[in-house]
C-alpha cells in the first residue's frame, strides 16, 4: 500500500501515503546550493528554510459554500510541540467534497510556513478495504514562477495549493513535508528529526 518516494538531496527522502517508489540522482559537489535542504527558491533567490509548524496543520478543501477539513491519513510529525506517528490508513472516514463548477480546486493549509515539498495525487476509486486505487495523476505543487499545474501560495496566516484536475477522481490525497533547519533540530537534550510530513484525504463526489 505504501512505499517510499526518494527525491534528490534538495528535498531529502520524502515518505507519503500511496506514493510510488521513484529515485532521482543527486547532483555533483558543484551544485551545493541547489542540494542544500535548508534553502528553497523564492523566485530566483535562495532563502533559508523556516521552522516547520509545531503542530500538524489542518488542510481544508475550499468552495464558495464551505471550508471542509481533510482527514489526516498519515503523519510523521515529531517537533517540540507534537509527537505523532500515524501509519498510512484507509480513506473511509474522509469527508466528501465536490469540485467547483469552474473545475479549479483550492486547498487551504493552516500555516503561513510553506511546505518544502507538496504533492496532490488523485485516484479513480477505492477498494473494499478503503485503500485508494487507480492513480490518475500526480501534481507537484510549487510557488510561482516555477509552478506548473499546482500553484503553492503563501499568505499572511495560511498557505494554499491551487490546481485543476484533468480527470474526474473519486479520491484526492494531499501530501506535504517541511524540512527543519539544523539549528531547530535540538529540543533540550533531544535531537529532533530533520523533516516532518503528513497526508490528508478527501472523497470527491459527483
Amino acid at each position: 500500500m505504501t512505499s517510499v518516494l526518494r527525491r534528490s538531496a534538495a528535498r531529502l527522502a520524502v515518505a507519503g501515503l500511496f506514493l510510488t517508489v521513484a529515485s532521482c540522482a543527486t547532483g555533483t559537489s558543484g551544485d551545493t546550493a541547489a542540494e542544500n535542504p535548508e534553502t528553497r527558491l523564492s523566485g530566483k533567490v535562495l532563502t533559508p528554510a523556516k521552522q516547520p509548524p509545531g503542530n500538524i496543520p489542518e488542510v481544508r478543501f475550499l468552495t464558495p459554500e464551505a471550508k471542509t477539513p481533510g482527514s489526516l491519513v498519515y503523519a510523521d510529525w515529531i517537533t517540540a510541540e507534537t509527537a505523532m506517528r500515524k501509519a498510512p490508513d484507509d480513506v473511509e472516514g474522509a469527508p466528501e467534497v465536490r469540485v467547483p463548477g469552474n473545475g479549479r480546486v483550492t486547498l487551504e493549509i493552516d500555516t503561513s510556513v510553506a511546505p518544502g515539498y507538496a504533492e496532490v495525487i488523485t485516484y479513480t476509486n477505492r477498494g473494499s478495504n478503503g485503500i485508494p486505487r487507480g492513480e490518475l495523476e500526480r501534481l507537484t505543487c510549487e510557488p510561482a514562477p516555477r509552478a506548473g499545474r499546482c500553484v503553492l501560495k503563501v499568505h499572511s496566516d495560511r498557505s494554499t495549493a491551487e490546481f485543476t484536475p484533468h480527470h474526474p477522481a473519486a479520491v484526492l490525497v494531499f501530501y506535504a513535508s517541511w524540512v527543519a533547519p539544523s539549528a531547530d533540530r535540538v529540543d533540550g537534550e533531544v535531537r529532533l528529526p530533520p523533516e516532518v510530513s503528513a497526508s490528508w484525504a478527501f472523497l470527491v463526489g459527483p
